[in-house]
């Protein structure tokens, strides 16, 4: 079988092709095309790229051709109503670059939420406005807010991020693990459900995937963030309230005296202090929620009321300063000597055996991590703590029961 190739083509897809046995390959491009005419009259099979322009005027010099190619998505360069009348099949590979696109979307979204574009035409017009063009933390209400009809409008193209490959790079994957949470989230239906899924440690498809089945379809399920907002914010006339008002709504009720608050008092309380916070004096409170949107989130500014407010008290340029928070690196201590401590803690505790996860898969993200291939720090680091906790509950039962006899 005589195959010509008409427009460029990798080399490694070439040597595919000429691997197989009794096919003669005819690869060159940029031909003229009464050069390419006379090289496909004895042709079986033609393969193009975007380049060559298949019409009927080309299909009649190729009398024996039986089968059109086309190495991309789309098939707008071939008469395709032409080759259906002379009987010619004409294929595509329609998935061939979808991780580029994939790679090029989130690229562009990252690069708009840093104001790359315009910061790069201000610098070549010789000017340096680095306060004018701050960025964004990717994983923010507004942005997810912002992104959501365009993510939205994509359909199942947004899905494409989840075939961005795993590369040897930990930088790389953490990127597109943190690509899918953020798509994800955009997607949800309220300010509420994106507040859920931004504070929760782990995402829904990960639990999904180590928790025990009926434990995962009791606790969370595929409508988990809908169960969590009808439980904490079930009244209607909360459904009216902006997105970003809910977002707020939910941190000021859930996570601050949930999480925030909670790790403060325990901190404190350990070392005999009695912590305040000023900034939650009721009457204060009362007032800051009075404040209009726009005075909290100004454009691209944050806390924008509060900034002005303080910003004669402190030295200049602070307030041009990025948020350092307390994190713990939860990813290096996985990634070293902690991890052997948490793998004795799951299996000697019998934490791996209570029936909540699935042993199998939490011992495979701990391997995912080690190897860089995800970032799982911080449910590796809730299940460690829980293999703790279960190991004391068992030694206080046995102590009860040993009294009990």
């Amino acid at each position: 079988m005589k195959i010509v190739v008409a427009d460029d083509l990798p080399a490694s897809a070439l040597d595919l092709i000429r691997a197989e046995a009794g096919w003669i390959v005819d690869a060159r491009s940029g031909r003229k095309p009464d050069v390419l005419a006379a090289d496909l009259a004895d042709a079986d099979a033609l393969l193009v790229r975007s380049a060559t322009k298949v019409d009927a005027a080309l299909m009649d010099a190729a009398p024996n051709l039986r089968i059109i190619a086309r190495a991309g998505t789309g098939v707008d360069n071939v008469d395709v109503s032409a080759a259906s009348a002379r009987g010619i099949v004409v294929m595509n590979a329609p998935g061939a670059n979808s991780i580029s696109v994939a790679e090029l979307a989130v690229g562009l979204m990252l690069s708009l939420a840093r104001q790359v574009p315009a910061a790069d035409a201000a610098m070549k017009q010789g000017k340096w406005e680095k306060k004018r063009f701050m960025g964004e933390e990717v994983l923010t209400a507004q942005l997810m807010q912002h992104w959501r009809p365009l993510i939205r409008a994509l359909g199942p193209a947004a899905r494409l991020v989840d075939r961005l490959p795993r590369s040897s790079s930990r930088n790389w994957n953490y990127l597109r693990q943190n690509a899918m949470r953020f798509r994800d989230a955009a997607l949800l239906d309220s300010g509420f459900q994106r507040f859920f899924a931004g504070t929760q440690i782990s995402s829904p498809a990960l639990r999904a995937r180590i928790y025990d089945p009926a434990f995962w379809r009791r606790q969370d399920g595929p409508d988990g963030y809908a169960r969590l907002e009808a439980e904490y914010f079930g009244a209607p006339e909360l459904r009216a309230l902006a997105p970003l008002q809910q977002f707020l709504l939910a941190d000021l009720t859930v996570h601050m005296p949930g999480s925030l608050l909670n790790r403060l008092d325990r901190a404190s309380m350990a070392h005999s202090l009695e912590a305040r916070v000023p900034f939650l004096s009721h009457r204060f409170v009362d007032w800051s929620l009075t404040i209009p949107l726009d005075l909290k989130l100004k454009g691209k500014v944050g806390k924008y009321v509060l900034r002005k407010a303080a910003a004669p008290w402190l030295p200049q340029g602070a307030l041009d300063k990025r948020k350092l928070g307390f994190q713990l690196p939860f990813a290096e201590w996985f990634r070293g000597d902690f991890s052997d401590f948490a793998r004795d803690a799951w299996h000697s505790s019998g934490a791996d055996r209570a029936g909540y996860l699935e042993a199998p898969e939490v011992d495979a993200i701990a391997r995912e991590h080690r190897a860089g291939k995800a970032n799982h720090g911080r449910i590796l680091y809730a299940i460690t703590m829980f293999s703790c906790w279960w190991q004391d509950q068992k030694a206080a039962d046995e102590t009860k029961a040993a009294a009990a006899a």
